[in-house]
């Protein structure tokens, strides 16, 4: 029997990890963790990186999870210290039918996951936190330094957003999923962010400059769905000259005038893919274009942008494509220009699409 290199079952690991909907396979890495003890440091680094909230929707799964990263144990360290991602659903009282945490375990379990990377949150009936959760956080944050928020559900009124931004300065990503009607808070924050999203939201401009009143050089990713007006887009012009991505859910005039203002820009996603009108003049430093297919018995305008873009290395887009009536052309152009092209089953979940040509 061939005995394979520990460093190649790691790569088997880590394929396991996540599955192309971007889901772990928990399964699959529970058993490999108990094969051989080579193989179960590995194994419980990738089980134990990303904790979701429905985790705490089984007393069983909640005790079990619990026991095994407490910090009472040089073990429960260890595993504490894999946790890289969570996601917790927040509210004043715990209910673990549907795995919402109170403030209490919730602030317990920040404090047992010291690399913590990323945290999501969808909170309710919270509208802000009270001066004891806040000097808690900030304790918290002493150790836990968090350089990826994602705040998917807040109330409209709520303050939470502003005040987790001033606990966590360290935070490099950020993802706002409700609309902010509470002005921003004085002074202005000192995070410098890599990567913007608000995709799934408008953005009042007094708030968008708020989030990125330190972030005109630094950032690099930026995700919206729209930028209605002339204040919008005059103020992400102060942004645009060093933005490497831009994720935007449709193609349109007010788009246009950013996307001309982008002159380093290497990937342009867009959710609706226009098919009446034509995509022109967009940056010639692109090298991955993605996009969201539709139905069109028009030439498809993706043709003509392999053609002008003389960067292009890659295209992603869901299966759909293939349904074109000009897709052997679209391949064929992609031939010609050396531009891979990504085809997948579906679309990826919540508009996500990985970056290829450069790291921020």
């Amino acid at each position: 029997m061939t005995i394979l290199p520990i460093e190649l079952w790691i790569k088997v690991l880590q394929h396991h990890y996540e599955d192309e909907g971007r889901s772990t396979d928990y399964e699959t890495l529970t058993s490999c963790s108990l094969v051989c003890s080579s193989w179960r440091e590995h194994a419980q680094r990738c089980l134990f990186s990303s904790v979701g909230h429905d985790i705490y929707r089984s007393s069983k799964m909640r005790t079990s999870f619990e026991a095994a990263i407490h910090p009472s144990t040089e073990r429960g360290k260890v595993l504490g210290s894999y946790v890289r991602k969570l996601d917790v659903n927040l509210d004043r009282i715990f209910n673990f039918t549907d795995g919402t945490l109170d403030m209490r375990r919730f602030t317990l379990l920040l404090s047992w996951c010291p690399r913590l990377y990323e945290l999501s949150l969808h909170v309710f009936d919270i509208s802000r936190f009270n001066e004891v959760e806040m000097a808690e956080l900030q304790f918290i944050a002493n150790t836990v330094k968090l350089r990826a928020l994602r705040l998917l559900r807040f109330g409209i009124q709520s303050t939470i957003a502003y005040q987790l931004i001033s606990v966590w300065p360290t935070i490099q990503y950020l993802t706002v999923g409700s609309e902010i009607a509470t002005p921003p808070p004085l002074p202005l924050p000192s995070i410098q962010l890599h990567e913007f999203n608000f995709c799934r939201t408008s953005m009042r401009p007094r708030c968008l400059e708020w989030f990125l009143s330190g972030s005109e050089t630094s950032l690099r990713t930026l995700k919206f769905r729209d930028a209605r007006g002339q204040l919008m887009k005059s103020f992400l012009a102060k942004h645009t000259p060093y933005l490497k991505s831009l994720r935007i859910q449709r193609y349109d005039k007010d788009s246009a005038d950013i996307l001309r203002l982008c002159t380093h820009l290497e990937e342009l996603v867009l959710f609706q893919l226009p098919i009446f009108i034509d995509i022109k003049d967009l940056p010639l430093t692109i090298e991955h274009f993605s996009f969201y297919s539709r139905a069109t018995t028009r030439r498809h305008p993706l043709i003509a942008l392999i053609n002008t873009l003389p960067n292009l290395r890659a295209i992603t887009c869901d299966k759909d494509v293939k349904q074109y009536h000009d897709f052997a052309a679209i391949r064929g152009a992609c031939d010609v220009k050396h531009v891979e092209l990504k085809v997948h089953s579906s679309f990826y979940r919540d508009w996500y699409v990985p970056v290829y040509f450069y790291q921020t």
